[in-house]
């Protein structure tokens, strides 16, 4: 467990950003003492393509973090994007002769849930319990202390490509950074800004990312199902830049300050000043231009996640969706969201007790990063996927006052 006044790390690399996130767990909760963000060349649709300028980036976040928090970074926790991750449901089974349901019981079928276990190349993330079943009993969330003669788990497994967790893992050990363990985004994310409510009766998280927009979904109190989809705001972005004819950076900038996701929110006399190249005259274009270049795509990206849970046959299950991530900020995002999922939509906001730089990390395009820390601090580690990595000391790495000394 997470101890009061302990200090821990998360790294978080999105689509095109690599954010971390330095936390103090307290009385109450968490406070954010620190923080870094950078974006970086070596990503692509949250692949990492070139390890060496992830690596660099790494170090440039991790750098700003230790100035903001003034402690050095030794060691991180990893969020796991979705990107590579397939769900599929386990089943086990074990003898109890009657007796009663022990901590020992619980582990063996959940043991036996596992087999026959990843394929080659996958690498188990995260095991989620549904539930158990006593005999012919009702389900049960904890069977402890329950008589019978055999033990049910129904489990829901979530597994990673390993060599996606790899080339991340080696970008962390060329940053020289320990890695304490890796948490999948969407599910820390979902345990955060979820009400418990919500997570009983079925709900669909929908994170909007840059490159890539991440699906949960939680019923009876555990999630069930996680996926990717390869679209995102950078598609947007892209969008809006070729349909105005200005660089990435000028259409990223009016998508987020004058967009809308559907063209009938806006007033069709707003007006946008639109930069040009250099040399050329910016020129004036209608808001309501700008928003019917957003629309289709916004639609086509809420079109492929429902086709996504009715293919998996979760379309009845689903009562309500939750929106966070950078894209969830675009103006009328949860209109378009209910129109094309057909329920009731909301944007998430953290729940928890955060203090410290809380305005800094209320945007939800830092909720992964802050729920995972959330997790860590209310469940420690055993709720992470862990592996064997190299350990790196103060003597290994450049000490932070080394480099505190050099800027002066």
């Amino acid at each position: 467990m997470w101890k009061t006044n302990e200090v821990l790390s998360v790294l978080d690399i999105g689509g095109s950003k690599i954010c971390v996130l330095v936390g103090r767990k307290t009385s109450r909760g968490v406070d954010i003492i620190g923080m870094g963000l950078t974006e970086s060349e070596g990503l692509r649709k949250g692949q990492i393509t070139n390890i060496d300028l992830v690596t660099k980036a790494i170090r440039v976040a991790i750098e700003e973090a230790e100035l903001m928090a003034s402690c050095e970074i030794n060691s991180v926790y990893l969020v796991a994007s979705s990107k590579h991750i397939h769900t599929q449901s386990g089943h086990g089974l074990v003898n109890i002769s009657g007796s009663e349901v022990s901590e020992v019981d619980l582990k063996s079928v959940k043991a036996a849930a596992h087999i026959p276990g990843p394929k080659p190349g996958q690498t188990l993330l995260h095991s989620i319990t549904e539930h158990f079943i006593v005999d012919d009993g009702s389900p049960l969330k904890d069977p402890i202390g329950v008589f019978g003669e055999r033990l049910e788990a129904y489990v829901n497994l979530f597994l990673s490509k390993t060599e996606a967790l790899s080339n991340t893992r080696k970008a962390c050990i060329r940053a020289e950074l320990n890695i304490e363990g890796t948490l999948l985004g969407i599910y820390a994310t979902g345990e955060t800004i979820l009400t418990a409510q919500e997570r009983k009766e079925g709900v669909l998280l929908v994170e909007l990312g840059d490159s890539t927009t991440d699906i949960g979904i939680w019923l009876n109190n555990s999630m069930i199902y996680a996926n990717s989809i390869a679209l995102g705001g950078a598609n947007v972005t892209n969008d809006v830049s070729i349909g105005l004819r200005t660089s990435t950076s000028t259409a990223k900038h009016l998508k987020e300050y004058y967009g809308a996701a559907m063209a009938s929110m806006v007033n069709v006399n707003d007006v946008v000043l639109v930069p040009r190249t250099q040399g050329h005259q910016a020129h004036r274009k209608s808001r309501a231009l700008l928003a019917s270049i957003i629309e289709p795509r916004m639609d086509e990206i809420f079109r492929f996640v429902r086709n996504d849970i009715e293919m998996n046959g979760f379309r009845d299950q689903i009562k309500s969706a939750v929106l966070t991530g950078g894209g969830a900020t675009l103006f009328g995002s949860e209109l378009v969201a209910e129109r094309m999922l057909r329920i009731p939509t909301h944007q998430g906001a953290l729940i928890g007790e955060l203090g410290g730089f809380v305005d800094a990390v209320r945007h939800p395009k830092y909720a992964c990063a802050v729920g995972v820390m959330q997790q860590i601090a209310l469940h420690g580690t055993e709720i992470t996927y862990q592996e064997p990595n190299r350990r790196f000391t103060k003597q290994t790495r450049r000490s932070f006052w080394d480099r505190i000394r050099r800027l002066f």
